[in-house]
């Protein structure tokens, strides 16, 4: 893989983004995660990432994500969409002062 553009002699800033570019996302990611950790105040960052985790899974069960039978045109116009309903829905029950925010049991 070095030999394409690279070296494997490189700061480890250019060889991350190397990584990117050339499809090797995990290995990015997993060496971002792993530096994380040497962080003395990681614990404290690691329960927002979690709350933020927990959000993002309650978003994804809530709204229809899936374009899998979805015409290809069309796919990333449909999950705009759905993220900006799911937005208004959210911003429908603030002004309402609907507890909790998320739950939209009302609408369906």
């Amino acid at each position: 893989m070095w030999m394409i553009s690279g070296s494997k002699y490189m700061k480890i800033n250019k060889k991350l983004k190397f990584l990117y570019k050339n499809g090797r996302q995990e290995q990015v990611g997993m060496y971002l995660r792993n530096h994380n950790l040497k962080d003395k105040t990681f614990p404290d960052s690691c329960k927002l990432r979690s709350e933020c985790e927990r959000i993002h899974g309650h978003i994804k069960n809530t709204m229809k994500f899936d374009v899998r039978r979805v015409r290809k045109e069309s796919r990333e116009l449909y999950s705009k969409i759905n993220l900006v309903t799911y937005q208004l829905l959210l911003l429908t029950n603030l002004q309402n002062h609907i507890k909790p925010v998320n739950s939209f049991e009302n609408y369906i």
